[in-house]
This record gives C-alpha cells, sequence and structure tokens, in this order.
C-alpha cells in the first residue's frame, strides 16, 4: 500500500497495467460489437479507450462478393465456419458471415 491506497495483485498471472489517463483504474480487455478493445476499468468516470490490434488472421483477410445465390443462414462458402446473415447496412440489407471481420463474405439478398 501506498498513502493509504490498496495494492493490487493479478490473478491468474494476468497482467494489470494502470490506466495512462486516469491512473485510478486498469486497462481491462472488453469485447465489443466492433471487434476487442481495452479501456479503464473506471469507465464512464475515465473515458480511455484503445483498439487491440487486429491479429493476422483478420489482417490478411479480403472481402469476398458472392453473385450465386446464397440462402440465408447457410454455411458460408469461404471459410465453412460462419453462417450466412442478414446485415441491414448503410446501403440497405445484405447476407454476411457470422465470423466477421475474420470472413469478409457478403451476398446480395435477391
Amino acid at each position: 500500500m501506498k498513502n493509504g491506497a490498496l495494492a493490487i495483485e493479478p490473478v491468474d498471472a494476468a497482467p494489470i497495467d494502470p490506466c495512462p489517463k486516469c491512473s485510478v483504474g486498469v486497462v481491462t480487455r472488453r469485447t465489443g460489437r466492433h471487434g476487442d478493445f481495452e479501456s479503464c476499468s473506471t469507465w464512464p468516470r475515465c473515458d480511455f479507450k484503445r483498439n487491440i490490434a487486429n491479429d493476422e488472421r483478420t489482417q490478411g483477410a479480403s472481402p469476398i462478393r458472392l453473385t450465386g445465390s446464397v440462402a440465408q443462414g447457410s454455411t458460408c462458402p469461404s471459410c465453412n465456419r460462419g453462417r450466412m446473415v442478414r446485415i441491414d447496412g448503410k446501403y440497405g440489407e445484405f447476407l454476411g458471415c457470422s465470423e466477421f471481420p475474420i470472413c469478409k463474405t457478403t451476398a446480395s439478398m435477391g
């Protein structure tokens, strides 16, 4: 303890990094709508946030646009892991692989 503050020790050998913005909280890994990121454990008091760099699987993935007929809910023909799900995008509805961002396969709804 330093000046009456609590000492924080890692659990299961997980590294503990103090928040670089507020120095009160610790950096915590979280999963969000757009992938993994790190943020301060005191959020919303501290708004520190940084994206976690994509791993090699997502960096090399190129978008694939399917032109044939693809059924909603079917197995993705590119990765054979995900399912083709309906996505309401900025320019309308389309089918996309549920393994996004690892697999960037899309198809039209028609």
